[in-house]
């Protein structure tokens, strides 16, 4: 809390200047306190495009309206060799319909950026960075990629058709057990297991990017924030720092369900996948987002400085304790207290679901070093056994 005093402190301060005045100030006052510096930074930016939310882009607008002319008359409409059936869903990004392909006579899912985006660099690169992270990636949670192209001057991505409800519905709606959580939250880590395994971090885990079928399979959607990993397994600090925040005064990505050196604009790795795991898994056993707060300041404040609540038992399981450690690892502000890989939190999952799962050499999560306990503990057991044995039988 005196960290956040800090900074609660100087950003007021900077807000009573004028902006070209702001700079000088803060350098001056954070002048050995470079992280200091960046949360000030990183909450007076948040506050500036949380004051010019209600002023919509004229370029989304126009996204928007776009989509929505084409509701009447979508169906029979071609975009290369794919003949358009009805919508599916529209964002301030792109388009999603649902599409027949007439080479195999399939259906696809066909995601379009509407002709009035593809001269914004920005945009265009992000549903290009997209195709490419997809292309990439072939996992049985994560949405089939079929192909990328370009038709009349319109941009789309075909991929897998994917029937079901997305997660948030699901959350909103029904009363999930624990071992429909912990079934979940399997499938997510083992996906982003694949995908990191590929250099690939996905950046916007969330429950509306993710859809539950029938059977209860999870299939991962939406890599329009993906992000290639360095060989070090590190993406770099410019760049996510500005994506966190986009041109049109919204959050790319959900502020709920980022990480703090995500929201610093710090170096970030895979280990920011694995925060909004925890946030997920919290939201999907509370009805409720572990750090949400009344503004985007007050969200940020809690992510960087607050622990989460306790999470109330979801049943009478024995292993609800097992779940709630799992999470609190997950959303460690640290992330080198975090679970290192998702391997080790897929193993952890695992074993609360009551799975038999293979130990994870060096595990930093909460069965890690219960594990190696355990296996001292049962080898000083049986070498005592084979004294008493010895004595007794030679005496």
């Amino acid at each position: 809390m005196k960290r956040w005093s800090q900074v609660e402190r100087l950003f007021n301060q900077m807000l009573g200047l004028p902006p070209s005045e702001r700079k000088a100030f803060l350098e001056k006052a954070c002048s050995r306190d470079e992280d200091l510096k960046n949360e000030v930074e990183s909450l007076l930016e948040y506050h500036q495009r949380a004051e010019s939310f209600i002023e919509i882009p004229a370029m989304e607008l126009e996204a928007r309206e776009l989509a929505r002319e084409k509701l009447e008359d979508v169906s029979g409409r071609q975009i290369g060799p794919y003949v358009l059936i009805s919508l599916i869903g529209i964002g301030g990004m792109a388009s999603v319909y649902r599409a027949r392909d007439k080479r195999s006579d399939e259906p696809v899912a066909l995601k379009l950026l509407p002709r009035g985006l593809t001269a914004d660099q920005y945009r265009l690169r992000r549903f290009n960075r997209e195709a490419k992270a997809l292309k990439r990636l072939a996992h049985k949670n994560i949405a089939k990629f079929y192909e990328a192209g370009e038709s009349n001057g319109q941009n789309y991505i075909a991929m897998e058709l994917v029937e079901g409800r997305n997660l948030e519905e699901v959350v909103h709606n029904d009363r999930l057990s624990q071992a429909q959580i912990l079934r979940i939250a399997i499938q997510v880590v083992e996906a982003l297991k694949s995908a990191h395994a590929h250099k690939i971090m996905h950046r916007d885990i969330k429950p509306s990017n993710l859809i539950i079928g029938e059977s209860g399979e999870v299939t991962m959607l939406d890599f329009g924030l993906a992000k290639a990993l360095t060989e070090s397994g590190v993406s770099s600090k410019f760049d996510l720092s500005l994506e966190s925040l986009t041109r049109t005064g919204t959050v790319v990505g959900t502020v709920d369900y980022m990480s703090p050196e995500q929201i610093r604009g710090g170096e970030v790795d895979h280990r920011t996948d694995l925060f909004a795991v925890g946030v997920m898994i919290y939201q999907m056993s509370t009805g409720r987002l572990p750090f949400h707060g009344k503004s985007y300041g007050d969200t940020i404040r809690r992510i960087l400085d607050e622990p989460p609540g306790r999470m109330p038992r979801v049943g009478s399981d024995s292993s609800q304790g097992d779940l709630e450690r799992i999470v609190l690892t997950c959303l460690r502000k640290d992330p080198s207290n975090r679970y290192q890989s998702a391997e080790e939190l897929l193993q952890d999952l695992r074993i609360a679901a009551g799975e038999e799962s293979d130990p994870v050499e060096g595990g930093s999560g909460p069965w890690g070093e219960g594990k190696r306990k355990f296996y001292w503990v049962f080898a000083a057991a049986v070498l005592l056994t084979l004294l008493v044995l010895w004595i007794v039988y030679s005496g």
